[in-house]
């Protein structure tokens, strides 16, 4: 039987088709607590049994992403910054913290935006702060629709592959998950270390 988390989502993609996906991720990626790895791994169990198409689902559900993360690149542009320090809050991004991520935002903003998908919390402030350091919309876009079609597809593909014994791995879905995670983090501190050490050398 499948965890019940699991279950809800399998409902809800099965009743609304496609619809359904791109609402969800839509929703997700805004910020609303879903989680949004298990919907994507759930479209794949949905694949394995023919009920969804593999291609189609890829495709809704890197709009459905695509469209949560330009609303909230778009809320950032419009939104006052006291509003946006109260969005921000409960993630503890306020004052130094926050302005010393504006600033790696303007820095390294494409990386961020792309990795930021895989990093649970992360994704859905990115696009935020983007829209709010003033990132051009040319810029903003190829890592975050890029990073939403990569993403998605990972984890669809994922689902695809465990299929009907997805109850077993459900664990593993989430340490992988995790895994990329930690990754990204890291290999975010390396680049940064990187560069400081390249400014440095420059200096002398």
């Amino acid at each position: 039987m499948i965890n019940h988390p699991m279950v809800i989502f399998f409902n809800v993609i099965h009743s609304y088709g496609y619809a359904g996906l791109i609402v969800l991720l839509a929703l997700g990626v805004v910020g609303l607590p879903l989680p949004d790895e298990t919907i994507l791994v759930v479209v794949g169990v949905l694949i394995s049994q023919r009920k969804m198409d593999y291609s189609l689902s890829i495709l809704s559900a890197s709009f459905g992403s695509a469209v949560g993360i330009t609303i909230s690149y778009i809320v950032g542009n419009f939104v006052e910054h006291s509003v946006i320090t109260k969005l921000i809050k409960p993630f503890r991004l306020t004052g130094s913290r926050f302005l010393r991520v504006q600033n790696y935002m303007n820095r390294y903003g494409k990386w961020l935006i792309f990795g930021g998908y895989f990093i649970p919390g992360v994704r859905h402030l990115t696009a935020l702060i983007a829209g709010l350091s003033e990132m051009k919309f040319r810029a903003f876009a190829l890592p975050a629709y890029f990073g939403a079609v990569v993403w998605t597809a990972l984890f669809i593909t994922l689902g695809r592959v465990l299929g009907h014994g997805i109850h077993k791995y459900e664990h593993i879905v989430q340490k992988i998950t995790w895994d990329i995670a930690y990754s990204v983090i890291g290999l975010g501190v390396m680049m940064y270390i990187a560069v400081v050490i390249w400014k440095k050398k420059r200096k002398k």
